[in-house]
């Protein structure tokens, strides 16, 4: 995620401390986003890059981020219930 975005994105965030995203892949959007909201749901489709990851940015210490595995589209449906 650019600086760019990041400006954007804290530009429209008042009041806002859920993050979601689809596709973790490295992390590197998920760090920027537990950076800027209370809590980041992030759900990767990979098993392995999703064990990865998980694993990286919990041992640099990010406690807000809930890591979940599989299909986004079918998932993301039981965020709201």
């Amino acid at each position: 995620m650019g600086s760019f975005k990041v400006k954007l994105i804290k530009k429209f965030i008042n009041n806002i401390d859920l993050a979601i995203e689809t596709g973790t892949c490295f992390g590197n959007g998920t760090r920027q986003m537990a950076r800027l909201f209370h809590k980041v749901i992030t759900i990767e489709l990979d098993e392995t890059l999703h064990n990865e990851t998980r694993q990286k940015l919990e041992n640099e210490g990010y406690n807000n981020i809930q890591f979940l595995q599989g299909d986004s589209g079918v998932l993301i449906e039981h965020l709201s219930r």
